[in-house]
């Protein structure tokens, strides 16, 4: 990315992501290492834990609303499909 961050200068976007499975713990992973500001959340504690020891902050799914609502732009909200495994896990 050299730098910067779909057009913004490192740094300068806050994101709450939701979901750190297979495709969400590197994505999360890489949005720290660009200077993102990142709230986290994942059925799986050990999946959040990780990217909190790597710069992202838990929060609950309400508090990753409420805080992409309030902030000032830019500031975006992302969440990978879970695996077919989750789904099935809430039928």
């Amino acid at each position: 990315m050299h730098g910067r961050l779909y057009g913004r200068k490192r740094g300068g976007m806050k994101i709450g992501f939701i979901g750190l499975g297979i495709m969400g713990a590197p994505m999360s992973t890489n949005l720290l290492k660009a200077g993102c500001e990142l709230l986290v959340n994942d059925v799986s504690k050990e999946a959040v834990a990780k990217v909190v020891a790597a710069g992202g902050r838990e929060a609950t799914y309400e508090e990753i609303g409420t805080a992409c609502a309030l902030w000032t732009l830019p500031a975006r909200a992302a969440s990978p499909a879970p695996s077919p495994a989750r789904f099935r896990s809430c039928a």
